[in-house]
């Protein structure tokens, strides 16, 4: 139990190692290049492992690899700073992984005691006049029912009016999943990681909605038409043709409508995704999505969407399916390899941003995906490289996806 508690005082500390990274992250890759090599390494993989633990979904190749690079943090301190320096918060730190193992993610379960403390007590009636007498009352009557659940278990009559006294429900975030079986999250964990074979054409579920503002059969830019039909070719194995397309054609190809329902967020879980049509969300219109390249390698791009939108696709005469999909512009990554990973140590998978250009690709069919493809947010940083003639670049700082399982 001793063990238990000192871990919980480690994850307060994470959690205000976490705070202190989200708001600082951009002031501190500013000031990179004033940090010397060891210092710059201790920060990256430090901050590589607190990402890793506070995702709300956590398997075990991330565990191993947060504790891999909290081992490595310590090892630089003691060879470089003395093992004096190696404090017993570092020493624990390489035990975040074994608890998570035993109690799940730290997000479900991390806060400062008095945090917890204030939410329970704030939960509980009270007339907000004589609150401390009040708190007392309900803390003893909850000793005293304690002390008859262990007394008169099996009396039946008490056992029905225990029924009545039920746990709280989870609430915030972690309740967002209730609805959900486990089966189907972790299918959906699959998708945008895109760990499944199928191809998914985004009319799939996902535990979520599409969300106001709203404008319903909002006819597509000719454009964006064209490339919705491209997309229906490529998700089906079937003939899609725009309306001009149909009469053209000496086949039966499936004529593909442009009228759409249009919206300007969308909620999966406990996030909320924004788009160009939410000012009050323009910070969460940056996404991230993976996508296989050429060689089989597969890339993560980040994005900026301009919009969500629902379209009902006609197969056959009875056959509706309604599509969720995103329309996304995606930035192009800096000139050459070296620039793109600009904050790298050691190896590439321990840098914790990367540099991209402000510019777009040009629109083609890959600008609209399914939106159980979006793996997750990130936060834009202007960056400089050069003094004399200095070039602005975007950094691409990601963000945990908050997404409980």
């Amino acid at each position: 139990m001793a063990d238990w508690f000192r871990m919980k005082d480690l994850q307060e500390h994470l959690h205000n190692a976490v705070a202190w990274k989200n708001q600082k992250m951009k002031e501190a890759w500013k000031d990179h290049d004033l940090l010397d090599s060891v210092d710059r390494k201790i920060l990256a993989n430090f901050v590589k492992a607190c990402y890793l633990l506070v995702s709300q979904i956590i398997d075990e190749e991330k565990l191993n690899e947060a504790h891999n690079r909290l081992l490595k943090v310590a090892r630089l301190i003691e060879n470089n700073y003395g093992p004096e320096m190696v404090t017993p918060n570092i020493y624990l730190s390489l035990h975040l992984s074994e608890c998570c193992r035993d109690y799940g993610p730290v997000y479900s379960f991390w806060c400062y005691f008095f945090e917890r403390m204030n939410e329970i007590l704030g939960s509980l009636p009270n007339s907000h006049r004589q609150i401390e007498p009040e708190l007392l009352c309900i803390i003893m009557q909850n000793l005293r029912l304690n002390e008859l659940i262990s007394c008169h278990l099996h009396n039946p009559k008490l056992t029905e009016g225990l029924g009545l006294i039920k746990s709280r429900p989870t609430t915030g975030s972690l309740a967002a999943y209730d609805n959900f079986q486990h089966d189907e999250l972790h299918r959906f964990m699959l998708i945008y990681n895109l760990e499944v074979e199928d191809i998914i054409t985004g009319s799939e579920q996902f535990p979520g909605e599409m969300m106001a503002p709203r404008n319903n059969l909002v006819n597509l830019p000719n454009e964006i038409y064209k490339l919705l039909v491209d997309y229906y070719n490529n998700a089906y194995e079937l003939e899609f043709v725009t309306i001009a397309g149909s009469m053209k054609s000496n086949n039966k190809p499936v004529v593909i409508w442009p009228q759409v329902n249009q919206f300007g967020r969308i909620q999966i879980g406990a996030e909320i995704f924004g788009s160009m049509n939410t000012p009050r969300y323009l910070k969460n219109l940056f996404i991230l999505a993976k996508f296989v390249q050429e060689n089989d390698s597969i890339e993560i791009y980040p994005g900026q969407v301009q919009y969500y939108f629902e379209h009902e696709l006609k197969i056959g005469k009875e056959k509706k399916v309604i599509h969720k999909l995103v329309f996304v512009k995606w930035f192009i990554p800096a000139p050459n390899h070296q620039t793109r990973f600009h904050f790298q140590v050691d190896d590439i998978e321990a840098y914790n941003a990367e540099i991209w250009t402000n510019n777009f690709f040009e629109i083609d069919r890959d600008c609209i995906i399914p939106v159980h493809n979006i793996l997750g947010r990130f936060i834009p940083s202007v960056y400089k490289i050069g003094k004399r003639n200095p070039v602005v670049y975007m950094a691409v700082l990601p963000i945990g996806r908050k997404f409980n399982m």
